[in-house]
């Protein structure tokens, strides 16, 4: 099973996510990281040193965390790199944006004699790859992203939330519903996503990943999740305990059942909304 890392929100979330990753392969005695944001550096962000019974070699890494990247702007950069010293014997881009065939093929059709190396992209899917290849790697970047980055764990958690949250079993009308036991399989799938960062489906697939509540450092959006989780689970203990009113929804009972649920569900997506609103992203319908 892979896992879909939440990608950083800045060039510094970046640098040190490489950082790790060459630090994994290489050794961390052998990884620098250049400068800070700002300075020169001629296009090297992290520089690698391996030695070898065939010399040493130096690999130099530099951090794009963009929207888009052109082949133009990915020479300007290996134009830098050439100035830099010690020399460079192979160049890596890496890189938040998806993987692009057809850029990946063009920068790799860069003539090393042009520059004096080869070069070759890291796209955010390769990161991520590798990242679900390094368990330590991991563990740490979430740790790092958390402590850097926590308006964007905010996001990214409301984000998944509002993704889990956008299927019948919150949205349809219960007089609709074909299971209960479906229903009550995707509370439990939601409860546990809130308490782990790990979403799956009523299949157990696993959909996506992000930074759990409790290592968010936004105070406002813990006590949001803090307070949805308790009303979730007061919604999850209303359906375990009236599965047999649900599954009939047209008796006295089960009417009266289904009008609970509708208001239980109605309260927790209100709750929801409010946060999805504040990082802009569109409310959910409210069966009334």
């Amino acid at each position: 099973m892979q896992l879909d890392f939440p990608r950083p929100a800045e060039w510094t979330g970046l640098e040190n996510l490489t950082a790790m990753l060459v630090e994994n392969e290489y050794g961390s005695l052998n990884v620098q990281r250049l400068g800070r944001q700002g300075q020169r550096q001629d296009g090297v962000d992290v520089l690698a040193s391996t030695w070898g019974p065939h010399g040493d070699l130096q690999f130099g890494y530099q951090c794009k965390a963009v929207q888009s990247l052109t082949l133009t702007q990915v020479e300007a950069e290996c134009a830098l790199a050439k100035n830099f010293k010690p020399t460079i014997d192979r160049y890596i881009i890496v890189t938040t944006i998806p993987r692009d065939a057809k850029l990946q093929s063009s920068v790799r059709g860069i003539d090393s004699k042009t520059y004096g190396f080869p070069v070759d992209i890291w796209f955010w899917d390769d990161l991520n790859e590798k990242i679900n290849r390094a368990a330590e790697v991991a563990q740490a970047y979430f740790s790092k992203i958390t402590l850097e980055a926590q308006p964007a764990a905010a996001s990214a958690h409301a984000g998944s939330l509002h993704r889990a949250l956008d299927r019948a079993a919150f949205l349809d009308s219960i007089h609709y519903e074909r299971s209960v036991k479906e229903l009550l399989v995707a509370l439990v799938r939601t409860r546990a996503f809130m308490r782990t960062g790990y979403l799956h489906d009523n299949l157990k697939n696993f959909v996506e990943s992000t930074v759990p509540p409790h290592k968010i450092g936004d105070k406002r959006y813990t006590t949001f999740c803090s307070t949805f989780i308790n009303k979730l689970d007061q919604l999850y203990y209303f359906v375990q305990a009236n599965m047999d009113e649900l599954k009939d929804t047209g008796t006295n009972s089960g009417a009266a059942a289904a009008a609970k649920f509708t208001n239980l569900r109605a309260e927790l997506l209100v709750l929801a909304n409010k946060e999805f609103v504040r990082h802009q992203l569109d409310e959910l319908p409210i069966q009334v």
